[in-house]
């Protein structure tokens, strides 16, 4: 089986945890905006409507009501700083968004402190730094961003970033985020229970998270759920469930599916008929994607479809002569004077019919005497 490969998105988004006004900004006067103290040259405080978030709530105390005006500004700041900064991330200016998402890092903000620990991680906009990066997925994952769960998760399993090799602990850290919904986590569980080279193989495990993973049409979990099918791993055996799942999961890209479905199409497997043609065109997806198995396959089975067409075209010219014979007007069918002997001649030389009951001529000596003087009787 192959390894296990984390593959991790670079920046992550989310809405804005209140309702504002948002207004086209340019990106270099919103940054100005957005600077430690955002409001204090304005000498105005944005309008925030819609339900109350943060650590907002009702009180008679002036001086209550300002820390909790500010907490819900900071939360509102770091979640703008954040938009900045994954903005400036897509924009490939890597080093103003590492700085925004310091910012808002620093006032707490979950997921700008897991799209720092990705610039760490990553070396973009800063030097590349593990141990910074393993500190703000802590702190990412500590408030439940799942993200940064999964991220610190590797980190434990494979010990890197000052950390310890805990493979127990990424384990638990990897079903709290695949709890929580994140289907990454919920792959790579269903991939690590099926690993049959390890000996923490254990498909009653696998099952569930491949299942859930290929609910949310996960090419890799559609791809490894269908083998177990087909192979009855751990469930049993379900050749049409295999073949719909490795459908889903080539028509979404998955080299290995698409070589699957075309052995399934070929040999007319898992309900389907055989389909040479449907066959070919899954090979060569699999085979343009680099499929060594599939350049294989396609190569054998085009030429047999040559043979078969190169057969099917002399049985039909086969067919279409013996039909043509048959409609042809037979000997005992045709007008002829059935009676009429006819003379017996040198090789080479018409011979001539007799007229009815008249005495039949016989032995033309050559060609050209039966050809100039006709040996009819009159």
């Amino acid at each position: 089986m192959s390894s296990l490969l984390a593959c991790r998105k670079f920046i992550t988004d989310e809405k804005l945890p209140l309702h504002v006004n948002v207004y086209k900004i340019p990106s270099q006067v919103l940054s100005r905006l957005l600077a430690d103290k955002p409001y204090a040259s304005l000498g105005v405080l944005p309008m925030v409507e819609g339900p109350r978030v943060g650590n907002a709530k009702p009180t008679d105390s002036l001086d209550e009501a300002i820390a909790s005006f500010q907490s819900t500004f900071s939360d509102c700041t770091a979640a703008a700083q954040n938009k900045l900064g994954i903005k400036f991330a897509s924009l490939k200016q890597h080093q103003k968004a590492y700085l925004l998402f310091t910012q808002a890092s620093e006032r707490g903000h979950a997921l700008a402190q897991f799209n720092l620990g990705l610039c760490y991680e990553n070396g973009k906009g800063v030097e590349r730094d593990l141990v910074r990066a393993a500190e703000c997925y802590k702190s990412a994952a500590a408030q439940g961003q799942t993200g940064a769960m999964y991220n610190l998760a590797l980190f434990y399993m494979e010990g890197v970033g000052n950390l310890p090799k805990d493979p127990q602990h990424s384990l638990k850290l990897l079903e709290n985020a695949a709890e929580s919904g994140l289907c990454k986590a919920q792959l790579y569980l269903g991939l690590y229970y099926a690993d049959e080279s390890s000996h923490h193989c254990d498909y009653s495990k696998a099952i569930p998270y491949l299942e859930v993973a290929a609910a949310k049409k996960e090419p890799s979990a559609e791809f490894n759920l269908g083998i177990c099918y087909e192979r009855g791993l751990g469930t049993e055996r379900n050749m049409s469930k295999a073949a719909s799942l490795y459908k889903s999961a080539a028509l979404h890209g998955h080299t290995g599916a698409q070589y699957n479905l075309g052995v399934f199409y070929e040999n007319g497997l898992g309900g389907f008929s055989i389909n040479k043609a449907e066959a070919a065109r899954f090979y060569r997806m699999a085979a343009e994607a680099g499929d060594e198995d599939a350049k294989h396959n396609l190569s054998l089975l085009r030429k047999q479809m040559e043979t078969e067409e190169h057969v099917r075209s002399s049985v039909e010219s086969q067919n279409l002569l013996f039909s043509l014979f048959k409609t042809m007007k037979q000997p005992s069918e045709m007008h002829v004077q059935k009676s009429l002997p006819r003379c017996s001649s040198s090789p080479g030389v018409l011979d001539a019919i007799p007229m009815e009951n008249e005495p039949q001529c016989a032995h033309a000596t050559s060609a050209t005497s039966k050809a100039s003087n006709p040996l009819l009787a009159f």
